[in-house]
């Protein structure tokens, strides 16, 4: 009997601590995973109930967000392109060049198209959930790269999908979609940092990441990432050894 709880003890144990390719063709790692992704996704639309007194869409900055969807709704209903606006909807500067909003969803958006048969409210709900799975993907990524064991993996999902930061900012309304496209990011970099893949082939994922981050309006973030990949290019290594080497390949042969 000893041996046996000692056994299941031990088999618990190395499948919440072991890593991942210890584990590979077995069911319950899936049946985890399966289980963090439908908790999560139930939180965050109990998330979207959590105000009673103050309605989840009447909190800080949501007003804003519900102009520029109306205007992207409008642009799909009525098939036309928004150059422009009626009355000026950005309140910090205000333009009735609506393109010109770089914190607002962009038309070429993939999911902007739902505007036109969804309510605003429904598509404000449904872009977090479709967000939350990009995210959670990628997090699936930094699990199969690093070989994260189920309880690292839970920590890293708690903490990417919880965190204070990006609560608040979509309670407040702000366009902070982009966020969930992080963990690619931080995947792309490290192919970039230690060369897993061609150097076109990592500034291409990393480019499309960004582009994806814009059309959601996620200016900030995009900007955060591009700061961080100027750092990594003047204080890594071998990111200041390819620099000279290109540098002195220019001057070489500068056609």
């Amino acid at each position: 009997m000893k041996e046996w709880c000692y056994k299941k003890v031990s088999t618990v144990f190395e499948f919440v601590f072991g890593p991942t390719s210890g584990t590979q063709g077995k069911q319950a790692p899936r049946i985890f995973l399966a289980l963090v992704f439908l908790l999560g996704g139930l939180s965050w639309l109990a998330f979207f109930q959590c105000e009673t007194k103050e309605p989840f869409f009447h909190a800080f900055d949501q007003h804003v967000g519900l102009k520029y969807f109306q205007v992207v709704q409008e642009a799909y209903q009525t098939l036309h392109i928004p150059y422009h606006v009626s009355e000026a909807i950005q309140p910090i500067q205000p333009t009735q060049r609506f393109l010109a909003i770089p914190e607002s969803l962009y038309v070429l958006a993939p999911q902007a198209p739902l505007l036109a048969f969804l309510t605003i409210k429904h598509f404000m709900i449904l872009n977090v959930l479709l967000h939350y799975v990009v995210g959670f993907w990628g997090c699936l990524a930094l699990r199969k790269r690093f070989d994260l064991a189920p309880f690292a993996f839970l920590i890293l999902f708690l903490l990417f999908n919880y965190n204070g930061h990006i609560l608040a900012h979509t309670a407040a309304g702000h366009p902070w979609n982009g966020y969930f496209y992080l963990p690619f990011f931080v995947l792309f970099v490290f192919d970039a940092m230690e060369r897993r893949t061609s150097a076109f082939e990592t500034a291409a994922k990393i480019a499309l990441v960004n582009l994806f981050m814009i059309l959601q309006g996620s200016l900030h973030i995009c900007v955060h990432c591009l700061l961080t990949l100027g750092l990594i290019f003047l204080f890594h290594p071998p990111a200041r050894s390819s620099r000279r080497r290109d540098y002195i390949l220019f001057r070489l042969c500068p056609k």
